[in-house]
């Protein structure tokens, strides 16, 4: 009897199969973990991305899929339904789930099909290259080609021989002003910055180096992109974890009916609260430390009216601050310019409405409020430093699609601007006011882009330009640009671009101590010519040259320095339009994208700039200048559950900013010539790895980092405040050197 009803039920049992598969590109995903969430059984999938499980009951069942790198993927099969041939579709971790595939595209697709020259960091990507320490998407951006970044305690970069000042940072289509968490010290290099933006929220990153689309302005030298994701559209779900810094969190679902989702995210620090712990536990005084503290949070909702109309509203909001400690409270008692406390708050609201009534013209709008405020005070609680920025405004991009081969793009961007700014110095009897001023102002910029492509044809075209007005510099101007794409074969493809680029001056620059009102925008002409050979599908040679002709840009003679006498001269000369230079290089970049296997990137570039005032005569290369520059990140999932990765960076080393030489002793003194030494060579290696764990419907990854493996002195300068030296008299440099081999831990949970 009993084998009657073995032979019986195995009759009845099926067999499930099917295959798990990349959701961007399509790719089978090798040794995944597949599970059989009611019997437990598991296998892992093949060369091919299947699985077969046999002797499975007919049953509904619940299927799912664990692989190291991606987030945990669950399909659920209902009695009767469909068992073979099932097709389960991976995201990376921190993407929104899916049921389908999401874009069936090449690995290396652009984000901007019109852009001359671009570096971009997909999902999966920008999870391998960020650290356990603390989730920060701009600092994931720090390994990409190109990139220079030489303080590890900043979350900013450079990008061929130009600052942070000048890279344009969108955030959804808004421009941010450098969207970060900062604390500016006594000091004006000694900043701690941190985005305020979680990996997790992103989406993807994108870096336009030169010669970018004329969608994108009021920037002189490079563009970067930042896209946060929607919350995922099939089920609740979440990620929370916590490294040694801070502890993050994001939930995400969808709304009734399919017709939208929500997400939520927050980050905070938790060293205050763990320093406190110990302190209660020894009996020590919590007074007798520092102290530094950040929390952020983001607020994402979409929803679909109708096919036709999309509606979304978002909210990135954080604040960051701290105190300097007891110890420093004695230190500088003498000083009442000593800074004590300090909070910095930073807010975006963006919302918007996206219209499309063909699938030949789509239409989005944008309406954004910006608000920053940052406050300094001294152990007297007295304010050092007081700054309010607010902007405002309204953007509309459109794109229709004209017959097949013709795509035209135009919008308009309008913000206005609201700044405040009260900095003092107590240092003699009576207090002093060193900048104090209260200005607003209006940009509003049009742009208009054709793009042309007939298929069948090897080339593409793309030309338009961009006004730009303000009514603080009272100035309008017309910027043409305009790239070319010759394909050469499948698997060869030559970019070329060029265009004029305007960036309007600070309010810092225009209205503060070494302000100029007069100040015009700075003007840059960039050129970039773009070389990629496909070797294979996923892997690709980039080859890069570029020359920037830089025009008009502000400077302020106002360091410390020795004139042609020998004497030591300490004029505060105000901001003008006094340099003019160039930035030019060339970049070499060997990348690959894959699900499986190695995936990563190794380049170098080599770069030179020149700048000259062109009222006192003095020449110098830029303040972020770097002959040569070696980026490297790897990735591998070594099991199905295992990954590991590793970054490397290499810098021949920047200019130690000021008029300064080294002497006989090798003590650095003030000189006639500016940038004209430099720090050493900067070097970092950091190992990763990440094990993950199946319980049921939750997934456990433990991951671990060390950072600088080579345990590298890297240095970066501190030079005093232009402006508080002004007030002293007093110039101080000093170079300080960042943190040595640092060992990380932490682990995160999904469901």
């Amino acid at each position: 009897m009993l084998l009657l009803v073995t032979a019986f039920l195995l009759q009845l049992a099926g067999t499930v199969d099917g295959r798990v598969i990349d959701g961007k590109t399509g790719e089978p995903v090798v040794r995944a973990q597949v599970v059989l969430s009611e019997s437990r059984r598991n296998t892992s999938t093949d060369e091919t991305g299947r699985f077969e499980f046999q002797g499975v009951n007919p049953e509904s069942i619940t299927i799912y899929v664990n692989a190291a790198g991606y987030a945990l993927a669950r399909k659920t099969v209902k009695s009767g339904g469909p068992m073979k041939d099932l097709e389960i579709v991976l995201v990376p971790e921190g993407a929104a789930a899916s049921e389908e595939i999401t874009v069936t595209t090449k690995p290396f697709e652009a984000e901007e099909a019109s852009a001359a020259s671009e570096q971009t960091l997909s999902k999966s990507e920008m999870q391998s290259a960020s650290m356990v320490l603390v989730g920060d998407a701009l600092r994931a951006g720090q390994s990409m080609p190109g990139v220079v970044a030489n303080n590890d305690l900043r979350t900013d970069f450079s990008i061929r021989g130009a600052g942070f000042e000048r890279i344009g940072v969108y955030v959804d289509g808004i421009l941010t002003d450098n969207f970060v968490h900062s604390f500016v010290g006594a000091d004006s290099n000694d900043r701690v910055s941190l985005s305020l933006i979680d990996q997790d929220t992103v989406e993807a990153l994108s870096i336009l180096p030169g010669a970018f689309p004329a969608k994108y302005g009021d920037s002189a030298a490079a563009i970067t992109v930042v896209e946060t994701r929607e919350g995922n559209r099939v089920r609740p779900s979440g990620r929370f974890g916590t490294g040694l810094i801070a502890t993050s969190g994001v939930v995400d679902g969808p709304f009734a009916h399919n017709r939208g989702a929500w997400l939520f995210s927050a980050r905070t620090s938790y060293v205050d609260y763990i320093e406190r712990l110990v302190q209660r536990a020894t009996g020590t005084s919590e007074q007798h430390s520092d102290s530094l503290d950040f929390a952020d949070a983001n607020i994402k909702l979409t929803y679909d009216f109708s096919p036709l109309h999309k509606i979304g509203l978002s909210g990135i909001a954080g604040t960051f601050g701290g105190h300097e400690g007891e110890a420093n409270r004695i230190a500088n008692q003498n000083n009442p310019d000593s800074i004590d406390k300090f909070r910095s708050r930073n807010s975006l609201m963006n919302a918007y409405w996206r219209y499309t009534p063909s699938a030949n013209f789509v239409s989005n709008v944008r309406g954004f409020v910006l608000k920053s405020k940052y406050h300094i005070r001294n152990s007297s609680d007295l304010t050092l430093d007081d700054k309010d920025r607010t902007q405002f405004g309204i953007r509309s991009d459109m794109a229709l699609q004209a017959r097949q081969q013709h795509r035209i793009e135009f919008g308009i961007y309008g913000r206005r601007l609201q700044a405040r700014k009260a900095s003092n110095t107590y240092r003699s009897p009576l207090m002093r006011v060193l900048e104090d001023y209260k200005q607003r102002g209006e940009e509003d910029s049009y742009y208009v882009q054709e793009n042309w492509n007939k298929e069948g044809l090897p080339v593409s075209l793309s030309g338009g330009g961009r006004i730009e007005h303000s009514n603080v510099t009272h100035q309008a101007f017309f910027s043409p640009r305009g790239a070319v794409a010759l394909n050469l074969g499948r698997r060869f493809t030559i970019r070329a671009g060029g265009g004029v680029y305007r960036q309007f001056p600070d309010f810092d620059e225009m209205f503060g101590f070494f302000g100029n009102p007069r100040l015009v925008a700075e003007k840059a002409i960039h050129f970039n010519l773009r070389l990629e050979r496909e070797l294979n599908a996923r892997t690709r040679l980039i080859a890069e040259t570029y020359t920037r002709e830089d025009r008009g840009l502000a400077f302020s003679l106002a360091e410390p320095r020795v004139d042609s006498a020998g004497n030591v001269t300490t004029f505060p000369n105000p901001y003008a339009n006094l340099l003019d230079g160039y930035g030019r290089g060339v970049e070499i970049t060997l990348q690959r994208r894959t699900a499986n296997g190695f995936a990563g990137w190794i380049s170098y570039a080599y770069s030179r700039t020149w700048l000259k005032d062109s009222r006192d005569g003095i020449a110098f290369v830029s303040d972020v200048d770097q002959r040569h520059t070696l980026n490297m990140s790897v990735a591998r999932r070594i099991k199905r559950t295992i990954n590991v990765s590793s970054q490397f960076r290499y810098g021949s080393g920047q200019p130690i900013l000021g008029f300064l030489q080294y002497d006989s002793s090798h003590q650095i003194i003030l000189s006639r010539e500016r940038n004209q030494i430099r720090l050493g060579n900067y070097v970092r290696l950091d190992l990763r790895a990440s094990k993950s764990f199946l319980r049921g419907r939750w997934k456990w990854t433990l991951s671990g980092e060390v950072l600088n493996v080579l345990n590298h002195r890297n240095l970066y300068n501190v030079n005093s405040d232009i402006v508080r030296f002004r007030s002293t008299g007093l110039y101080a440099i000093s170079l300080e050197k960042s943190f040595g081999i640092l060992p990380a831990a932490g682990f995160h949970v999904e469901f």
